[in-house]
């Protein structure tokens, strides 16, 4: 069975995925390979199942099915309880619209416009609401490889946000409710249980670990966890289902339960502890294999592991094809498939313990590496040393207390012996949370790669099955594992020593980023960095935990798929918040060598609390310092402001760069408007260019006549936000571009946008044969 399971994968990623050409090839190649066991059940077996699975696809919902009206509407929507997120005066919940004829699933986003009003809300806790409000289509990714909302959405069968005007509980009779939201509700009176007996850290605790939810995990232990690489541990995953499984059945032997009494119990009460976790990908398949394992040992013969996994792994994708795609069951799937197999080796089973433990926790990690590095552009190599910490005490120590004080509660809850329990706990948490935060700022264990390519994941892929090979061949194992980490070693590396440079103008709607990375990963620079215009100050109950911000969640995921891993210069333009205000968040993330920019930027008060965080320290330099050049890109100089004088952080100040950037000429302008364009005009009576980034994202007090003129550039390059306040681009502008026969590029329009180039003449001839400069999408409608 288990060659059909990985079938159906195949097959899912070929009718689902929008490139879907190595899906079609894996097809022929497993296809071929099921035909030369010449089993005819097996291939028999296989045929029918892969049916089934064609069958399930063709009928899978890819479109939405309600016909929304446009303009704002009133709908009521039933609220699936474990989703509901408040933060500051945002509520986000994911419901259930029902019309006439049939059921969709929406998210509703609702902005509060009192403190009052979100009090009531909370109070209430209805369990449908009147929304009155916009039923929009999701927002989706502008830039290569940012996360893609609208996706993300859509492969869960969402396909509308409805952003409320106003929220009005209204009553549902619980016949009328859907069978999965009452359960759901269930669950969230028993996490509502945990928040109201347990002690706020220990509660928080015991819900992400044995609850499977993380909504009030705070951000700042789960980013310790990931840059060390074990998030995992924060999830409840396939080891703490096992772990409660292995406790459940000591406790019941001591309790002299027949051994088929346990297994009755277990087999009741699994599914059941499943639906108070949500029934998460790692739940159900550590569930499900125990079940049918529980099942078939009433028969002669236990079924296989591996057989197990596969039915689990089919069944997974038959009730949702699309789940293939998610992280999540990706990571639960590989690598029990990766431990079946390895601790079912005869070399393997002969290793002590010790290199036991030590062998499987670097094939696990290898075989990760393909999805991380997929999903996150990087990975943590920390994790091969740090499992032997935190697993042991996690399993051993922490999670066993938290799920005793779970079972005692309903007695001992208000006595000492349960108090000195949470205490113990939040002692533990207290040291975990200290030694992680500790290690990650003391050690640097993340390496970025970037998304690699199809050609690059196929040899990385390779590679680590070389690798899991080797251990098979005594005689060239030695050999074998040099020749695989090398080829692994040179995969992940080659998106960040590519021997294409690039320029890349990041959308960051209103605002601007642009990215000059050289080949062969000989330097990456960003002209500006973008950032959040606010508007107003909020009040304290308004502020959220984890507000959208432009350098976290567009500027450096952008960064590092392109295989960034440092920056050797961000040239701030002038001081205007779209401009400057995600330095900080990128520093965070990124290592940053200088900032430079003019004395009158660097003096802006703005600016320099943004250089006063401990990543930026000592960093900055000014435009004007004799050995400027060497913080800027190869072809690149500055040639205006000549002088750190005039008026102080205004857009005529902003640093002009003029670059020779593969086969063309640039013109890198900031937010210079008309008079400063007149004394660039002045100073360089010469200058002409191909390629103009036009000032001030196209706003008519910029790019004018005097400056066009001259220049006679081809292509203009406009960063600006989707149907922004201040009408960029103006009309003029746009006028003014055609009259000059200059062809726009609009990141409002087509995303970002990148032109790449080469050193190497076979490399510059096979980039000629693609179009020269590339953007992300085309709008619908456009």
């Amino acid at each position: 069975m288990f060659f059909p399971s990985v079938l159906l994968c195949f097959i899912s990623l070929f009718m689902l995925a929008d490139d879907s050409r190595l899906a079609f090839l894996l097809i022929l190649v497993w296809s071929s390979r099921i035909l030369y066991t010449r089993q005819p059940k097996l291939i028999l077996f296989t045929f029918l199942i892969s049916l089934l699975m064609i069958v399930r696809l063709s009928f899978h919902q890819k479109e939405t099915v309600v016909d929304w009206k446009e303009g704002t509407q009133d709908y009521v929507i039933e609220v699936k309880a474990s989703t509901v997120k408040w933060d500051g005066d945002r509520l986000v919940f994911q419901g259930m619209y029902t019309d006439e004829t049939t059921r969709e699933e929406v998210i509703v986003r609702y902005t509060s416009p009192t403190e009052e009003t979100m009090v009531a809300l909370k109070e209430k806790k209805a369990h449908s609401y009147r929304v009155k409000g916009e039923a929009k289509s999701p927002t989706k990714a502008s830039n290569s490889h940012q996360f893609d909302y609208k996706n993300y959405l859509n492969r869960q069968q969402i396909y509308r946000v409805i952003e409320a005007e106003a929220l009005i509980p209204v009553p549902t009779l619980s016949q009328n409710r859907t069978l999965l939201y009452r359960m759901d509700s269930i669950r969230e009176k028993l996490l509502a249980y945990i928040d109201s007996t347990f002690s706020k850290q220990a509660a928080i605790y015991t819900k992400a670990l044995v609850f499977a939810d993380k909504r009030d995990f705070p951000d700042v232990v789960s980013d310790s966890f990931r840059q060390l690489g074990i998030v995992h541990l924060l999830s409840i995953s396939g080891l703490h289902v096992h772990l409660f499984i292995h406790l459940f059945e000591s406790v019941l032997i001591h309790s002299r339960m027949t051994k088929e009494s346990i297994r009755g119990f277990l087999l009741v009460t699994l599914p059941i502890y499943g639906l108070f976790t949500g029934f998460g990908v790692s739940v159900f398949r550590a569930i499900g294999m125990t079940w049918i394992r529980l099942v078939s040992d009433k028969g002669e013969q236990r079924l296989p592991a591996l057989d197990t996994w596969a039915i689990l792994f089919s069944v997974s994708i038959l009730i949702n094809p699309y789940i293939i795609f998610e992280i999540g069951f990706q990571l639960s799937y590989v690598m029990t498939l990766i431990l079946i197999i390895l601790t079912a080796q005869p070399y393997f089973l002969n290793y002590s313990k010790i290199k036991a433990y030590g062998v499987m926790n670097l094939v696990l990690f290898l075989s990760s590496l393909p999805i991380l590095t997929f999903h996150f552009f990087e990975f943590s190599w920390g994790v091969v040393l740090l499992n032997a910490v935190f697993i042991p005490f996690v399993s051993l120590l922490l999670l066993p207390m938290l799920l005793f004080s779970v079972l005692v509660s309903p007695v001992l809850s208000q006595t000492l012996l349960f108090n000195a329990l949470l205490s113990v706990s939040e002692r533990l948490i207290l040291v975990m949370e200290k030694s992680a935060q500790f290690i990650q700022q003391s050690v640097d264990f993340t390496v970025v790669t970037g998304r690699l390519s199809l050609f690059a994941s196929v040899f990385l892929v390779v590679g680590v099955i070389i690798f899991l090979l080797s251990f098979e061949k005594t005689k060239k194992q030695n050999g074998l594992q040099a020749v695989s980490l090398m080829l692994i070693l040179a995969t992940l590396l080659s998106v960040r020593y590519s021997p294409f440079g690039q320029v890349m103008m990041i959308d960051v709607g209103q605002g601007e980023s642009i990215l000059i990375k050289e080949p062969w990963g000989k330097g990456s620079y960003l002209i500006d960095t973008g950032g959040t215009v606010s508007w107003g100050e909020k009040e304290p109950w308004q502020e959220r935990a984890k507000p959208f911000s432009v350098g976290t969640d567009i500027v450096v995921p952008v960064l590092k798929s392109q295989g960034v891993h440092e920056l050797q210069t961000v040239l701030l333009t002038h001081p205007d918040t779209d401009h400057v205000d995600a330095l900080s968040d990128i520093a965070a993330s990124l290592n940053i060598k200088a900032v430079m920019a003019s004395e009158q930027t660097l003096t802006d008060e703005k600016v320099q609390s943004i250089l006063a965080v401990s990543e930026l320290k000592d960093k900055a330099i000014r435009s004007q310092h004799p050995d400027s050049i060497n913080y800027l890109p190869k072809g690149t100089r500055l040639i205006y402001p000549i002088n750190d004088v005039g008026e102080k952080s205004g857009n005529n100040q902003s640093l002009v760069l003029l670059s020779k950037i593969g086969d063309y000429t640039w013109l890198f302008t900031g937010d210079l408007e008309k008079e400063g364009e007149a004394s660039l005009v002045n100073l360089y009576p010469n200058l002409q260019v191909d390629i103009l980034k036009v000032g001030h994202h196209g706003s008519d007090t910029s790019t004018h006549d005097t400056l066009l003129s001259q220049l006679n550039a081809s292509y203009a390059w406009l960063s600006l936000g989707r149907q922004n306040a201040y009408g960029h681009p103006h009309p003029s502008v746009l006028s003014r571009l055609e009259d000059y026969d200059i062809m726009p590029y609009r990141t409002d329009q087509m995303g970002g946008i990148q032109y790449r180039y080469a050193h190497h003449p076979k490399l510059t001839d096979w980039l000629k044969r693609r179009p020269t400069i590339n953007t992300y999408y085309q709008p619908e409608g456009d």
